[in-house]
């Protein structure tokens, strides 16, 4: 094994997250499900798994993480960010298609 693969990790991730919107009543609809602080919730698995599925972050707030090199940290961010674009498009689209 070269020094490029001892340093880096290769790896690929899929990352599906369904927000959910609150009831009329300005509450999650199920015990299973984590309240953004805003008008949606999402799964409790979704809680401190690293990746923000809340627009306000509340799902990775008080959240202890192993440390890793800032190189990989940084890799990561971009990745999760683009899926969190994508995820917000792809909810966007299906808003303007339902209606």
């Amino acid at each position: 094994m070269n020094q490029y693969d001892e340093n880096f990790a290769h790896r690929f991730q899929l990352f599906f997250a369904v927000l959910t919107r609150k009831t009329s009543s300005n509450q999650c609809s199920n015990e299973n499900l984590l309240d953004c602080n805003d008008s949606y919730c999402v799964h409790e698995s979704s809680r401190c798994n690293g990746i923000a599925e809340c627009q306000t972050k509340i799902d990775e707030t008080f959240c202890q993480y192993a440390k890793s090199n800032s190189l990989s940290q940084f890799s990561d961010y971009l990745f999760y960010y683009f899926v969190y674009i994508l995820t917000i498009c792809a909810v966007a689209v299906h808003g303007q298609s339902s209606s």
